[in-house]
């Protein structure tokens, strides 16, 4: 077990049924402790599994629980990452995570979160092994400004980064992406109003930006009438790649 603030940890089970455990400090910045989908967004965190060494087809649980002594696992109100396994278990009221081999969780947080978390492994069966388990939260990236862009890198499989920029409404603002490099190919873009609302769908819906490259597939956002103010914006890789690049917006 890891009881420090490392953001990984390499984690040995070696006796059947014998749960183990990985604590993190969670932080977010949410809008006066709002439950708004920008804070929802800031609260997006990611638990990534890598050396993953178990007997063929185990499984290994992952339990999430809000205080260090909690005993009222959490289950995230949104979707699990559709890179995360899970399965139906009695007694809880959502699925819950499971791994079979190196992959990740990604989870929103209750908006305000300021804390340490647990994150329970627990095998099934007879399984035995070892595995190293990473947190990574959202990357922050400065604000943007037709005059200041915004260099994000985003290193771990399922992490976003999160920008702010100013907009009036009805003024039309244009993001474009230079130094960009993705594995799978795709980083969307998805932009929160001032209120915290989602601004348009979420990915991969054809109404989303996304950068493929230099350029951008979509690349205005007009804020419709009483938006005007500080927007979100998160850079979402799509699947399980990470990737880089320069933001830059302009109007």
């Amino acid at each position: 077990m890891c009881s420090s603030d490392l953001q990984s940890c390499p984690l040995t089970m070696s006796k059947e049924g014998v749960p183990t455990g990985f604590f993190f400090y969670a932080s977010t910045a949410p809008e006066n402790g709002s439950a708004t989908a920008a804070a929802q967004a800031a609260a997006h965190v990611t638990l990534q599994v890598s050396s993953y060494a178990f007997g063929g087809g185990s499984q290994v649980y992952l339990e999430l629980y809000e205080a260090p002594h909690d005993t009222t696992m959490y289950t995230p109100l949104s979707s699990l990452s559709s890179h995360c396994a899970v399965t139906e278990v009695p007694g809880v009221a959502q699925a819950v995570p499971y791994f079979t081999g190196n992959n990740f969780c990604s989870f929103n947080l209750p908006a305000g979160t300021n804390g340490w978390w647990y994150a329970a492994l627990v095998p099934q069966g007879p399984a035995t092994g070892s595995l190293t388990m990473t947190y990574a939260a959202n990357v922050a990236l400065p604000e943007l400004s037709p005059t200041i862009a915004a260099g994000a890198t985003i290193p771990d499989a399922g992490q976003w980064a999160g920008t702010t920029f100013r907009a009036t409404a009805g003024q039309q603002v244009t993001f474009r992406a230079s130094d960009y490099h993705s594995v799978d190919g795709q980083i969307f873009l998805v932009f929160y109003e001032p209120n915290g609302s989602l601004y348009g769908t979420l990915p991969p819906a054809a109404s989303t930006c996304y950068f493929t490259g230099g350029g951008a597939s979509c690349a205005s956002v007009t804020p419709p009438a009483g938006s005007s103010g500080l927007w979100y914006a998160f850079l979402e890789p799509n699947g399980p790649a990470g990737g880089s690049l320069t933001l830059t917006m302009s109007g």
